[in-house]
Parts: structure tokens; sequence; C-alpha cells
């Protein structure tokens, strides 16, 4: 038979649960069977785990299940102290003993934990209820309603990483060491602080029939560049670009490099934070890769003076030493905008007047 089959017999199911949870790049494995098993190529431990009944309906308050197991399971470090700054994934199987097949039953997210002592009580919500809530309600306001760094169609579409940008050589000044390509124009910002790479390709010796051409690897820093232009200035180096190559101009991140040096609560102190003006960072995040199994955790920037930042809420391993990246904030605001470069992606309505026509007043 097959675990399909057993599921719509009345007397031959023997089923196994299997619960799969997943964060990022990271799974866990989890069965209540009664030893370990092997399924997809993975290990699912034993544990005490179970779930409430599944449950069909359009309510989305109703469809919750419950998946109690032990507070001791290594999963549950997900939730304490602290709540992921992602998502956690659960999926869960169902294979019948002697088959080799099995069906997924429900798929979903955790998103409420419970603690009562030794027992930890998750519930989810099937990933379909997503589809059943209200959509992004666009506000008519002066201020930009859009989420920093959104990407999409009318969203913010800032990119706070380094983005590269392929373009062919038109004109080589060396006087003022500009170089000119159509292609810089279409750059998602100022390419000013980016970096300039490219191939110089040394021709073989003529004499030598075996002699191959070498690549040299060349690079200069971009000193400066107007948005939308197709010229850029380049800083101090030994080598220019020639008429026809294909460079690559890469814009130079939105976010700094930190190494933390002082953690007082849920303030830190990092050199790199000094180098935006006080309140950049504020509204922004701090993003770094745990050390004990590769997650990237993130938190929001509460507030940002000089060196220091102070965020929401802490992280077991936020410690002296750290090196996470501060990303920028925004005022949602034209000027705040301009600050990135990226009015043209503007949300508000800058030009809303003041008074509403609609309050009343027959005289507007």
């Amino acid at each position: 038979m097959t675990s399909e089959a057993r599921e719509r017999s009345w007397a031959d199911g023997k089923p196994i649960q299997y619960f799969r949870f997943t964060r990022g790049n990271v799974s866990w494995f989890l069965t209540n069977a009664d030893r370990d098993q092997e399924y997809l190529g993975e290990t699912w431990t034993s544990a005490a785990i179970s779930r409430s009944a599944i449950r069909q309906g359009s309510d989305s308050a109703q469809l919750t299940i419950k998946v109690t197991l032990p507070s001791t399971q290594p999963v549950a470090s997900n939730w304490r102290p602290y709540p992921p700054s992602e998502a956690v994934v659960l999926t869960i199987f169902v294979r019948h003993v002697g088959e080799t097949d099995a069906l997924a039953e429900w798929v979903g997210r955790v998103v409420a934990p419970k603690f009562s002592g030794p027992v930890l009580e998750l519930s989810g919500e099937p990933s379909r209820t997503r589809n059943k809530r209200n959509g992004n309600v666009r506000l008519s306001q002066p201020g930009c309603d859009l989420v920093l760094y959104g990407l999409g169609h009318g969203q913010c579409n800032l990119n706070p990483e380094i983005v590269p940008l392929e373009a062919v050589v038109t004109n080589v000044a060396e006087l003022t060491l500009s170089v000119t390509a159509a292609a810089l124009a279409t750059a998602t910002r100022s390419l000013a602080g980016g970096m300039l790479e490219w191939i110089e390709i040394e021709e073989p010796d003529p004499e030598d029939p075996e002699a191959e051409p070498i690549e040299h690897p060349r690079s200069r820093p971009i000193a400066a560049h107007s948005w939308l232009s197709t010229t850029i200035t380049l800083g101090p180096g030994d080598y220019l670009p020639a008429i026809g190559d294909t460079v690559t101009a890469s814009t130079r991140p939105l976010y700094v490099e930190a190494v933390l040096t002082a953690v007082s609560g849920l303030t830190l102190s990092a050199a790199a934070f000094g180098t935006l003006p006080s309140g950049r960072l504020a509204g922004g995040f701090l993003s770094w890769v745990r050390a004990l199994d590769g997650l990237v955790e993130f938190r929001s920037i509460r507030s940002h003076v000089g060196n220091q930042v102070t965020l929401d809420y802490g992280a077991l391993d936020i410690a002296v030493g750290l090196q996470p990246r501060g990303y920028p904030g925004c005022a949602h605001s034209w000027s705040d905008c301009g600050y990135h470069a990226n009015q043209l992606n503007y949300g508000g309505d800058l030009y809303m007047p003041a008074k509403s026509p609609f309050d009343g007043n027959p005289v507007w």
C-alpha cells in the first residue's frame, strides 16, 4: 500500500508525524515516532511532540493549530529569550509505518510561543491565511508611506547593498580623469564613493606562437558622479580604461561595517557608527551572522547619537567584538529621500494642500 491509501482506509492506518521547522537556511527535524527516523535524506529526532486537530474553514482564527513539544528541544531556542527576527516555517508530514512515501498535511508558520515549564506550545497559522489579509492601503499625505528598502513596482526600491553596473566606455579624458559611458546614466543612485573595475588585456609576444593574452584586473575608486549622468570622475590610481572597454561600476554600500567596542544594555558603541551624521541610523537596523548556526539576525535601531546606537531589543550574541552592519533609516520626507538620491521613487504627495477641501467650510 501507500501512505495515501492508508489515509483513506478504515483500519490500516499507522501514521507517524514528521515536523520540520525552518528558519533561513537552518532546519530542525522532529518526529513523534518512538525512535529516530530517516526520511528525505535527514534524521528526524524522536520527541514527545504532538499537534492539535487540523480544521478546515474560512475563518483564519479557527485555523490555528497548536504544536506541543519539550522546551528542552534545540528548536525552542528560537523563541527564548528573544523572538526570532524572521519567520519560522513549519511543515508537518505524515507517513504510515511500512511505507516509503509521505503526505504534507499542513504548511504554515509559527506565530506565537508559550513556555510552561518543561513544555513549549507553539501556535501555527497556515500559509494560505496570508492571502486573506488586507493589502497595503496607500495614504494620501505629504510624507512618504513606502517601506524603506522595499522592492517592487511602486515601492521604495532603494537597494542598500553594493549595486554593480556594466558599461562600455565611449570616451576617456586623461586630464580630468573622467570616463564616459551611456549605461552610467542608468545607475540606481550616484556612483560616487564606489569602484570602477575592468580587465586590461596584454597582447602576447607576436614572435611566440604559443603565447596567450594576459588579463590584468584593474580598479580605481570613483571620486564623483552626478546621478543620471553618463560621466564619472576617477580617484587616485595608476591605470585608466580604454575606449571600448567593458567596465563594471559599483555603487558604494549605504551600510557601515562596524565592530562593537562597548555594550551597555541596548546601547552599542562602534567607531563606524560615528562616520554617519547623528540620527542617520535611527529607524534603520543592524544585521549580523550568528556564529552558532549561520543565521542572520536583525534588530531595529531606535536612536543614533555619534558612535552609539540604541536597539529596540537585544540578542544573546550581542557583545564586544561583534561585527554587525548598520543600515541607515529614513525620515520619509522629501529631503531625506534626496539624501539617498531616491526622490524618483518618493511615495508622498509633496504638493498636497494643507487645508482639506472636505472640512465643511464653503469657502476653500
